[in-house]
């Protein structure tokens, strides 16, 4: 088996405020949008071919803190011997993989030209929906290299309570 992970697409749902018009979607639902929608988008896929379904769900509480990612799977249609984990991690969520806290240490030790650093912004300059926005970081940052050709990224998010996510990216169609 390949040790190789790729990211090929990206889908999310509409990010609301609290309270607001997604309130009274379960989010569960919302998910299986999400899960039916990339593999409605791989053309050739077979659901029972996926490994595995990650899910992140932020502070869930009530019915909300149940295993939704395996809700979501199955409420999409993919078989019952997909396994699926949701994940809590506050605002990591959605990344759980440069500890950001490390950044600024990291732009001195490696000589790092800042201006190449957060080039499109954090998670509070980008929005910051909770739970979400490491996916949102890791899609923009996606995103920047296929626009610009650029070989490497990194995507890092601070997480409530002292922590710290990041992920490095490599373009592979990049020829640099």
């Amino acid at each position: 088996m390949s040790r190789d992970v790729f990211v090929y697409d990206g889908v999310r749902t509409l990010f609301g405020k609290y309270g607001g018009a997604l309130a009274g979607s379960r989010p569960d639902d919302l998910a299986a949008f999400v899960v039916r929608a990339i593999v409605d988008r791989a053309p050739g896929l077979d659901p029972a071919q996926v490994d595995e379904i990650v899910l992140g769900n932020a502070n869930g509480a009530g019915e909300d803190n149940r295993n939704i990612a395996r809700m979501a799977s199955l409420l999409a249609g993919l078989p019952v011997s997909v396994p699926a984990t949701s994940v809590n991690r506050l605002c990591g969520s959605s990344l759980d993989a440069a500890f950001a806290a490390q950044s600024v240490a990291c732009i001195k030790a490696w000589d790092i030209d800042p201006a190449i650093v957060n080039r499109h912004g954090g998670a509070i300059a980008i929005g910051h929906p909770l739970g979400a926005s490491g996916t949102r970081i890791l899609g923009t940052l996606a995103r920047s290299l296929l626009r610009t050709g650029e070989r490497w990224g990194v995507a890092a998010i601070c997480i409530g309570v002292g922590q710290g996510l990041a992920i490095v990216l490599e373009n592979a169609r990049s020829s640099s």
